[in-house]
């Protein structure tokens, strides 16, 4: 006889979650490697706020000067490459060694307005120098300039109805004057060129023998440094000159070049110096 099938066998169900019982812990060594990492970003984030305020701190104690690129000279004009600027630190120390000289440094907004403006350098300055108000003080106009070294200094009566406006010691200019040259009237000639300025001021001539024909005239006056050779030179010139004229200027560039090698008197005025001059005995 055939025998009949039994029932298939029941596979095992995985135990409950009641019957696995309880979870494993973490052990103690994966806790401490995370409470490490924990404090090592608490110090990271605390370091992170120190540094940021010790930089705020400093930033605070430093002002900003701004140091010349280049040699300027009075009467130049100012020009944004000019200058780079510089945080220095503001310490007590700082402060008693070196601003304390220094005390009219300029902001940037300062300097800004005075290149918008077209202001000029009242004084020479060389590179490396902070910029301070007094390279821009208009007092200095009026202050005479050093005697250079082995010259000597002679003054120029002017006319002062054609004398630029603003003229000031430092300024280069060009010297003209009238010239007898044999025509009908004087012709006016360059007699110098690229001069500069040493000081300005007046002067006061009085001419005529009897008290019904003197004249007293004022003149303004430039004074520039030259050898003593050109300084007799135009000394004897100024006589020629007063006679029919004056001497006028004409402001230039210190960069333009002299038209004639050598530079001193124009030797054309020279020539008609020599001729104007009465002859010596046995020439």
């Amino acid at each position: 006889m055939s025998q009949i099938p039994g029932p298939p066998p029941q596979q095992a169900l995985p135990p409950s979650p009641m019957q696995q019982g309880p979870a494993k812990q973490p052990s103690s060594g994966i806790k401490v490697v995370i409470a490490a990492l924990a404090m090592a970003l608490v110090a990271v984030i605390i370091l992170s706020i120190y540094i940021q305020g010790v930089k705020d701190q400093v930033a605070a104690k430093q002002f900003t000067v701004f140091v010349l690129n280049e040699n300027v000279s009075r009467n130049d004009p100012i020009k944004r490459k000019d200058w780079e600027s510089y945080k220095i630190p503001d310490t007590p120390e700082f402060d008693a060694a070196f601003r304390k000289g220094i005390k009219a440094v300029m902001s940037e907004d300062e300097l800004i307005v005075k290149v918008k403006a077209g202001d000029r350098y009242e004084v020479d300055a060389a590179r490396g120098s902070i910029i301070t108000h007094v390279m821009f003080d208009k007092e200095n106009r009026s202050k005479e300039l050093e005697v250079e070294a082995g010259k000597v200094r002679i003054a120029l009566p002017v006319q002062s109805k054609t004398t630029p406006g603003g003229l000031r010691p430092g300024d280069f200019v060009n010297i003209a004057a009238p010239i007898e040259t044999g025509g009908a009237v004087p012709e006016m000639m360059v007699v110098m060129e690229i001069v500069k300025i040493k000081a300005i001021g007046t002067q006061t001539y009085t001419e005529g023998g009897s008290d019904s024909d003197r004249k007293i005239r004022n003149y303004s006056t430039v004074s520039i440094d030259v050898d003593q050779a050109t300084a007799v030179k135009l000394s004897t010139l100024e006589k020629m000159v007063r006679a029919i004229g004056e001497f006028e200027l004409f402001i230039t560039s210190q960069k333009q070049k002299i038209s004639w090698q050598g530079g001193g008197i124009n030797p054309d005025v020279l020539k008609h110096m020599e001729k104007m001059l009465p002859r010596r005995t046995g020439s």
